[in-house]
């Protein structure tokens, strides 16, 4: 069966107005990635959002007009957002900076690959270090985000892979606190909320919180819902599901009641 995650790609095209004379169009200067917004991620929203920068002689971006919508709210203001704080080469006519208009075109675009656990592992040890070492928020919100649609990518991963022994894998990505909470899981049901619980507790200025609650419960609600088939096809199992069953309610309790 072939193994599942989410690639994140964005790419961007400066287009320039029409030249006459010595006339050289802005310029985007951009070493980086683009901002794909996490709600658009998580919904597999994609789209192209076309805008027009009047960038001044100094190559700051004094207006931005959305051009042709992508039909996504998300994604629009993620491209106004963009093209505001990018930073640009100023036009130039016959040698001198002037101030001019010129368009981007911002392509958000979700993409299969095949799932591996190692590097999924791998890359999200990676983007936990960096969330530790950084201290700017905007960037850290980023990381945020980037490491957040790891999980989740993990979490569509079990969807098609429901197995327990990818709990082994998932263990390796928490704190020594998570690890114990929910250590009596492990051989037991696939267990993905663990991740997001594990992040609950260990962003707690996460700036979307809105959405890691409603995902963590539902997830926990799905664990509710394994482990319940799991006692019909072994009645055996019955005493130990009580059990489980009751730390998951009181988990969602207390997120309820936040």
């Amino acid at each position: 069966m072939a193994r599942y995650g989410i690639l994140l790609l964005c790419s961007l095209i400066c287009g320039c107005a029409t030249t006459k004379g010595d006339y050289k169009a802005p310029k985007v200067l951009f070493d980086g990635e683009l901002d794909y917004p996490l709600s658009a991620q998580l919904n597999k929203v994609e789209g192209d959002v076309l805008v027009g920068v009047f960038v001044d002689k100094d190559g700051k971006p004094l207006e931005v007009n959305i051009l042709r919508s992508s039909g996504s709210e998300d994604l629009d203001s993620a491209a106004v957002s963009f093209s505001r704080k990018v930073e640009y080469a100023p036009a130039v006519y016959n040698d001198n900076p002037i101030g001019s208009w010129t368009r981007l075109e911002l392509r958000y675009k979700l993409q299969k690959i095949d799932f591996d656990e190692n590097s999924w592992l791998s890359e999200v040890r990676h983007i936990q270090r960096q969330i530790d070492e950084e201290k700017d928020l905007e960037k850290r919100k980023t990381l945020l985000q980037r490491l957040y649609t790891k999980y989740s990518g993990m979490v569509e991963y079990i969807k098609k892979n429901n197995e327990v022994k990818i709990n082994k894998t998932i263990e390796l990505a928490l704190t020594d606190s998570s690890t114990k909470k929910w250590r009596e899981f492990w051989d037991v049901i696939p267990a993905p909320f663990v991740l997001y619980d594990d992040f609950w507790e260990r962003y707690p200025d996460c700036p979307f919180k809105i959405i890691l609650k409603d995902d963590l419960m539902k997830q926990i609600i799905e664990a509710e819902y394994l482990l319940r088939m799991k006692t019909l096809k072994n009645p055996r199992f019955m005493q130990r599901s009580l059990h489980y069953l009751d730390v998951l309610n009181t988990r969602l309790n207390e997120l309820q009641n936040l």
